[in-house]
């Protein structure tokens, strides 16, 4: 695994942990057991949106190497 890859898998559960933390802090006992039940499709679908999010702007600054460049 690429140091990339790696952080980029760091930061998006740092997010989602956060995130998480930030909506389950308050609420009434139904907002909290709809929570609890959300809580890993929560954090699957966040994860894919910020990796999805992270692989675009590396796309963006790192080239593709493979690319033909000669004219």
């Amino acid at each position: 695994m690429t140091a990339i890859k790696r952080k980029r898998r760091v930061n998006s559960k740092i997010v989602a942990l956060v995130t998480f933390l930030a909506v389950s802090a308050s609420g009434c006992q139904d907002a909290q057991e709809f929570r609890a039940a959300t809580a890993s499709a929560f954090e699957s679908g966040l994860t894919t949106l910020v990796t999805g999010l992270i692989d675009g702007l590396v796309a963006v600054y790192e080239p593709d190497s493979t690319t033909d460049t000669t004219n």
